[in-house]
């Protein structure tokens, strides 16, 4: 028999017998490659805003970079006030289909207009029509992007099962931004194009394989039922049951911080490669694809780590490495790819791990919160978590630009930065993420929500679900 204890770790609340632990089947390759579709056009609409729109929208629409700062960090602020409005809802919803899957399909026509508006902006678009077609932009990808992981979280109730899953999705969320990184290469191989083809070419592969994709995955794979014992009134109210829980308490602060640091990369990436380091615009673009490379070789490491050590220790080790990775990025000479190529391979092997790890504790933290408070609060737990992704890479944008403004950086290429304004863009590049994930690691010193508390909780839910 074992005592389950209650979610601050008191007195136990419930004794089971461990043999009432469920066994979760292991879903075939088949499925979770039919699953992990959709991460593809997610994770190719995902990049350009982070890498390519901000550049873009600055060097050829003309926007300043303080305007830009401000407009892509309040969407991002709007959008996070939709998160928990949707997160409550789907747990409400109860269709013969599922709670997530319909929602999935509602974003498809939602994701499709606002990618056409963002990626293919008219000459001369204004801050507000920027304004305008993000919101609907990020208003579908919140809804695909929230369905999608709450769903993957009922798909298995194991503790390593999860970690699998997720790693399936970063592995498809990879492939996604690598297809989109290579197929302006391609078409400029075919004919000349410039940067405002090159990300309309972004924008119509997401416009096309958005559709047929989650038409895929919706047909392919079964979302199982609510449990029975659940209760599925939840409301916007109970977001402060839940966010005082110790388990999502620290899963959500440590998102926000690791959302940070690769927003603060990724916003000045090519700015950094180009003219700190002196990459020609091609180059820039393969040590990205390169970054990108090395986070698909690196999904099954943290997986693996993950089964061997737990989920939170292999995330707090993930930082560490990053920490070691990135701090050597000045070493990178000018102009020099094969440094530049190995440089980028092992960060990016750090890049999935914050995604598989943080997205498979957030499942773990659903059923704990499920025993506790007598309700699934899935899409609610899985909003807050979106959310901190999204706060983290709003902080980013708000954080960096306005900084290297203040430096005397200049966006366009046209313009000579001078030295002290390149060595302050240097500095934000190599030292300012750090920060944020040293805070992100020392949030999940003292995590209890191990593999032994989870099959505790799992098999107290089994015992309350069959009663």
């Amino acid at each position: 028999m074992t005592a389950i204890p209650s979610a601050d770790f008191g007195e136990p609340v419930v004794a089971v017998d461990e043999r009432r632990i469920p066994s979760a089947g292991r879903l075939s390759g088949a499925t979770l490659g039919m699953f992990s579709g959709p991460a593809f056009p997610l994770a190719a609409l995902a990049l350009p805003l982070v890498v390519y729109l901000p550049h873009f929208y600055a060097a050829h629409v003309g926007l300043s970079l303080a305007a830009i700062g401000a407009i892509f960090s309040i969407v991002r602020l709007i959008d996070i006030g939709f998160d928990p409005i949707l997160g409550a809802i789907m747990d409400r919803t109860r269709t013969r289909f599922g709670r997530f899957k319909p929602w999935m399909a509602m974003s498809v026509p939602v994701l499709v207009v606002g990618a056409f508006m963002v990626f293919m902006p008219p000459e001369g678009a204004s801050s507000v029509y920027v304004v305008g077609a993000l919101l609907v932009l990020y208003a579908g990808y919140s809804m695909a992007v929230l369905s999608h992981l709450a769903w993957g979280s009922v798909l298995a109730s194991d503790y390593h099962q999860r970690s699998r899953i997720y790693g399936w999705v970063q592995a498809g969320t990879v492939g996604g931004m690598i297809l989109v990184l290579v197929l302006p290469v391609i078409l400029a191989r075919l004919a000349p194009a410039d940067e405002a083809s090159s990300v309309a070419s972004m924008g119509w592969f997401v416009i096309v394989l958005t559709p047929i994709t989650i038409a895929l995955a919706l047909w392919k794979v079964r979302e199982p039922i609510a449990a029975v014992g659940a209760r599925p009134e939840t409301r916007i109210g109970d977001y402060l049951r839940v966010v005082r829980r110790p388990a999502v308490m620290r899963i959500l602060a440590c998102t926000v911080l690791l959302a940070t640091a690769p927003g603060i990369t990724g916003a000045i990436f090519l700015f950094f490669f180009r003219q700190a380091r002196g990459f020609s615009p091609g180059d820039a673009n393969l040590l990205l694809l390169v970054y990108f490379v090395g986070g698909f070789a690196g999904a099954p490491l943290w997986s693996k780590l993950a089964k061997a050590v737990g989920k939170h220790r292999a995330m707090i080790l993930s930082c560490g490495y990053y920490i070691a990775v990135q701090s050597t990025s000045l070493l990178v000479p000018r102009g020099s790819m094969p440094f530049g190529i190995l440089s980028m391979f092992l960060a990016g092997i750090a890049f999935s791990a914050y995604l598989i790890l943080l997205r498979a504790m957030t499942a773990d933290a659903c059923d704990e919160a499920r025993l506790d408070l007598h309700s699934d609060c899935t899409g609610m737990i899985y909003a807050l978590h979106n959310a901190g992704t999204k706060v983290g890479s709003a902080l980013g944008v708000a954080i960096t630009f306005p900084l290297l403004q203040m430096f005397g950086f200049r966006a366009s290429e046209a313009v000579r930065n001078t030295p002290a304004a390149l060595h302050g863009l240097e500095l934000t590049f190599a030292f300012l993420p750090i920060a944020f994930v040293v805070l992100g690691a020392l949030s999940l010193v003292g995590y209890r929500l191990n593999e032994a508390r989870h099959d505790a909780v799992r098999a107290a839910l089994a015992v309350r679900d069959a009663a």
